[in-house]
């Protein structure tokens, strides 16, 4: 079985999760194993137990007052870690998970960077040899 790799980018709020949600959906329908991945799950992770701790939100909240106390950290500290590895950190702890993972089709519903060499877009292209979709929000 050759997996197929499909990446989604997109500004916030613009549907991403939405269309990585009814496509596994769809294709699950067709008897297609699908599944979703996003990077920020790692970013989440990482910060969980200093939120937690410190301010006493949970970092995995869908709550958007309480996730715009924490979202500059989160992207401050997520911009360390991309610098300090040149685009590399949170896309080598995503490989690893879905290197294990028997799903025929893999979504990942947040590329978003294309700065270093081997950025998350080409990590997606040319690692993954997948293809990436952006996703606009119609208004």
């Amino acid at each position: 079985m050759t997996k197929k790799y499909i990446g989604i980018s997109g500004v916030a709020r613009s549907g991403k999760n939405l269309f990585c949600d009814i496509a596994v959906k769809q294709l699950t329908q067709k008897g297609i194993k699908a599944k979703q991945y996003a990077l920020a799950y790692y970013l989440k992770k990482d910060c969980e137990s200093f939120i937690r701790e410190k301010l006493g939100l949970n970092v995995f909240t869908e709550n958007t007052e309480d996730k715009s106390t924490f979202r500059e950290m989160l992207v401050w500290y997520g911009g360390v870690k991309r610098k300090q590895t040149e685009g590399t950190y949170w896309t080598s702890m995503l490989q690893k998970d879905i290197e294990a993972d028997d799903n025929e089709v893999i979504f990942i519903s947040d590329i978003r960077y294309d700065q270093y060499p081997k950025d998350e877009v080409y990590w997606i292209k040319n690692i993954l040899g997948g293809n990436l979709i952006h996703i606009s929000k119609y208004t």
